[in-house]
């Protein structure tokens, strides 16, 4: 109540003091400097927790971890979180030897970058954090003399985490520098499991470790404090990146050319040139069928082109080079420089790949993303100068040729985070947020922004769209110009669809801590009206020292919504850690989310490249709605210069190959009469099978759920490979499963590693294998953000037989005027079942029905009625007692009264 009360103070404060931009920041400051007048021999640590989380990042969160609430002492973390906690332990320090420490030099020597050394930091300590009131009873008893033999309130101090997001290769080398060990206490004993099947591993500072894994994908990693009775658990993860050691059979080195004019003031990357290309042939060892594939934005160069190939040998390469096509894959020296000077480097590589390969055989491009318009600019920069490019297949991968998006909020919050004063009281590290700023004052990003710090693009954005529409799109010899997208086909907005319109918030952060309260708000922007995108307002007590509201009008379009290939904004957790340049861009937000009141709404993605970017749809544009006309239309009315686009009818994650490996495998099959991975021309050779990717609804859950995963890169050939489904997790979790599908029921809270072994069934080659991996979390029932506090969990999401999530409203209105079960909605699990299963269906509001189940191998007197009802609301989800029920081959059976759709399932 009294934080409330201090809310509604502030909030009235501010308005009295009028709307604006306010900047009182010698008050902040002052404040922020006070803390150095509690007397430090009054207290009973080396650490003064106020100095160094000001705004009580983590507080929350910590003090519940000397409770008896065995939900309190569990811990989920990541790279940048355990920065900020490393950044506010080091301030907080009032002893010699680590106040002398300066903590952003010392991460700076751990930064994330791709290698086989992970370096993993600990914290494990105590200090005091005072109230407002003791602050200033402890001052004036300084001022006064008096003596303050008050004891303060410990808090423990727990973090563990990867400061490295991936490594690579099978074999992982973990460190744990002495510096980033902060273990004070010997009675405190530190455990890690790597995932690895070694189980737990004590562990102190100085450390290093070896890991062994079977193969690529993310790790959970599991860290395990013992100080007497008292056990703290935190839960991380890190991606295993496993690149084909194959030695490539050629490199193309390219030439660079001059700086294009990135501002050397905002970004400490430099504005090189050039780039290089590496070459593996197809099986038949001829280069004579060359397949280019084209970087997308990389403005700090994090990704090389073994990172890129990684990305597309299971749904390209492994076709393509089975069929005698050579690969080539494009790397820029600066995957942030313009357009037109990285497309003079494709240029040059285009003109080498010419003159070294045999045969008169076309080539192929795949543009990436912003590789996309390089190619783009590329091929029809060379025919405008009568250059023959030899191209008969350009391939657009979400390419955005209309416009790349990212929330107005979002750069601006990133600008007014770099106010050092800011930066420095949220823990963020300078390293970080240059970072940030490069990508967004990169040229290339200047050049693909539909809205650019503002609600206008900038001048090299109009400047490129007018060259590139003078230019038109490359048609020399009948060039075959197709796109493959990761929009959504039919033109649905982003999810939740329902739950998702101009205006709305995308997430929240209240830090409030009395001395000092911080409010952080993102919005989507208005329709047609002027919107404060963006906020951070920071009080001390009821006094505004920093107003921050961006507030801009807008026009027609909220591109935020829009259909299109998405990325995820905040939600770390249940997205993966397959990078992507932007996506890491906004991991600088992370430490502000760090245990405060966070809410995301359920608004974790925007649209990257919307949909009419995508397909560069030339179909008038003056209201929302126009933003996701549907592939079809486009098409029918000659409003895309694309004649072939493969796509799904959900939005998906931008660039991510496991979300449209199908539409992959139907262009190749389309468009190179490519369907088999097996080397058609050399028959002695055998390549292992395709990597299998999974997928599921969500990627985290809550104990008293269940969550269904499947395989979304299957064969169309039966029987051509067996699945082999392993689970790990805390308290020595295994469960091992020979299916094509998962089911994980009611697991304790924690960080399981799901992986998922792939082999050829039976005959000579069933021990060539591969595999892949990720880290399902499952979060405490408690937990406010991700279980609604133990009140029902996240919004339940309904896929369509496209993939696409549907809301309950549309099934309802799809099903009027029938009474018939929805056949596409039906999902029933564990499969096999053992005590009990599950079934969830969707259809008309009070449509009547029975579940029954029947023995396979018998007739239909041996009927079990399971459920015989109707329908109370539009979508129905029960479960059923199978315990009864003799091990076999059963059938369920839901009947209504026109209707019977019966689906098989195996009792264990």
């Amino acid at each position: 109540m009294k934080k409330f009360l201090l809310l509604i103070v502030t909030v009235i404060s501010i308005h009295t003091i009028g709307l604006g931009q306010i900047e009182n920041k010698e008050l902040l400051i002052r404040t922020h400097k006070r803390l150095d007048s509690v007397s430090v021999e009054s207290l009973g640590t080396d650490y003064f927790l106020n100095k160094g989380f000001f705004f009580g990042q983590f507080m929350d969160k910590m003090k519940g971890l000397d409770g008896n609430d065995q939900d309190s002492k569990i811990l989920f973390m990541n790279s940048p979180q355990w920065r900020s906690l490393y950044m506010g332990v080091v301030k907080s320090c009032i002893g010699q030897e680590r106040s002398q420490i300066n903590p952003e030099m010392v991460l700076e020597k751990y930064e994330d970058k791709a290698s086989n050394k992970v370096t993993l930091g600990i914290v494990f300590t105590k200090g005091e954090w005072l109230e407002p009131e003791e602050i200033e009873e402890n001052i004036n008893a300084v001022k006064t003399g008096s003596s303050n033999s008050k004891e303060y309130k410990q808090v423990t101090l727990v973090g563990a985490a990867p400061l490295q997001h991936e490594g690579l290769g099978t074999r992982i080398e973990f460190e744990i520098p002495e510096e980033l060990f902060i273990v004070e206490n010997k009675d405190v004993s530190v455990e890690i499991d790597l995932s690895d099947g070694s189980g737990f591993r004590k562990i102190t500072k100085g450390d290093r470790l070896s890991a062994i894994y079977a193969g690529g994908g993310e790790r959970a990693l599991t860290f395990k404090f013992t100080h007497g009775k008292n056990v703290v658990s935190v839960f991380s993860k890190f991606m295993v990146t496993v690149f084909d050691d194959t030695e490539p059979d050629y490199i193309f080195e390219l030439g660079g050319g001059e700086d294009d004019g990135a501002d050397p003031s905002k970004t400490r990357i430099l504005s090189l040139s050039g780039g290089h290309a590496v070459l593996y042939n197809g099986c038949d060892r001829i280069f004579d069928k060359p397949v280019i594939i084209v970087e997308g934005f990389d403005p700090l160069n994090e990704f090389n082109a073994n990172n890129l190939r990684a990305k597309y040998v299971t749904p390209v390469e492994n076709r393509f080079r089975a069929n005698g096509y050579d690969m080539i894959y494009l790397n820029f020296s600066n995957g942030g420089a313009s357009i037109q000077t990285n497309a003079a480097v494709l240029e040059q590589l285009l003109i080498d790949v010419k003159s070294k390969k045999v045969g008169s055989h076309p080539i192929t491009v795949i543009g990436e993303s912003m590789g996309g318009l390089v190619a783009r600019y590329c091929l029809g920069n060379m025919e405008t100068k009568g250059i023959v490019h030899g191209v008969d297949k350009f391939i657009s991968y979400d390419s955005p040729h209309l416009g790349a998006n990212v929330p107005v909020g979002i750069q601006k919050l990133v600008e007014d985070v770099y106010d050092v004063d800011i930066r420095n009281l949220f823990n963020i590290a300078q390293a970080d947020l240059d970072k940030a700023l490069t990508y967004l004052n990169s040229p290339a990003a200047r050049q693909m922004m539909l809205r650019y710090k503002g609600p206008n693009p900038h001048a090299d954005f109009t400047a490129l769209q007018n060259t590139l529409g003078q230019m038109g799109f490359p048609s020399q010899n009948n060039l075959k110009k197709i796109a493959i997208i990761n929009g959504s086909t039919v033109g649905t907005q982003q999810s939740p669809v329902n739950n998702f319109a101009p205006g709305d918030m995308m997430f929240k952060v209240d830090l409030f801590t009395g001395l000092a309260n911080a409010v952080i708000k993102l919005r989507t922007n208005n329709i047609n009206a002027s919107t404060t995108v963006s906020s951070i307002w920071i009080t001390v007590g009821a006094i505004p020292t920093t107003i921050k509201d961006r507030t801009f009008s807008f026009n027609a379009f909220n591109y935020d919504i829009s259909a299109g290939g998405h990325i995820e904004t905040t939600d770390y957790f249940s997205a993966d850690l397959l990078a992507t340049a932007w996506k890491n861009f906004l991991t600088i937000f992370t430490p502000l989310i760090s245990y405060g009141s966070f809410q995301d709404f359920g608004r974790t993605q925007f649209s990257f490249v919307p949909l009419f970017s995508a397909v560069a749809s030339t179909a008038p544009r003056t209201s929302q709605a126009h933003l996701n006309r549907t592939v079809s239309q486009l098409q029918s009315n000659g409003w895309t210069p694309f004649q072939t686009i493969y796509g799904t009818n959900n939005n998906t994650m931008h660039v991510r190959n496991i979300s449209i490996s199908t539409q992959w495998v139907s262009l190749l099959s389309n468009e190179f009469g490519i369907t088999s991975t097996l080397c058609t021309l050399d028959p002695g050779t055998m390549s292992p099978p395709p990597v299998p990717q999974f997928n599921t609804t969500q990627w985290y859950m809550c104990p008293n759920q269940s969550l269904n995963f499947w395989i979304t890169n299957g064969s169309s050939v039966s029987n051509l490979y067996s699945h082999r489904w392993e689970v790990t997790g805390p308290n020595n979790y295994f469960y091992n499963l020979n299916s094509d599908n998962l089911t994980l029921s009611y697991l304790n809270p924690g960080s399981y590693t799901i992986t998922l072994i792939r082999s050829y069934s039976g005959g000579a080659y069933s021990n060539i294998s591969t595999i892949s991996s990720r880290v399902i979390t499952v979060f405490p029932a408690s937990d406010p953000v991700y279980c609604s506090g133990g009140g029902g969990g996240p919004i339940q999401r309904i896929l369509d037989d496209g993939n696409r999530e549907i809301s309950l409203l549309e099934i309802n209105e799809s099903l009027q005027g029938t009474a018939l079960i929805d056949e596409g909605s039906i999902r029933f699990w564990p499969n096999p079942a053992f005590e009990t299963i599950r079934i969830a269906m969707a259809a008309r509001e009070g449509t009547r029905y029975t579940i029954s189940i029947v023995p396979a191998a018998h007739s239909h007197s041996n009927r079990t009625v399971l459920k015989d009802g109707s329908m109370s609301s539009v979508f129905e989800d029960g479960t059923y007692d199978v315990s009864h029920l003799r091990p076999g081959l059963y059938i369920i059976e839901i009947q209504t009264d026109s209707q019977v759709v019966r689906k098989r399932v195996i009792i264990r």
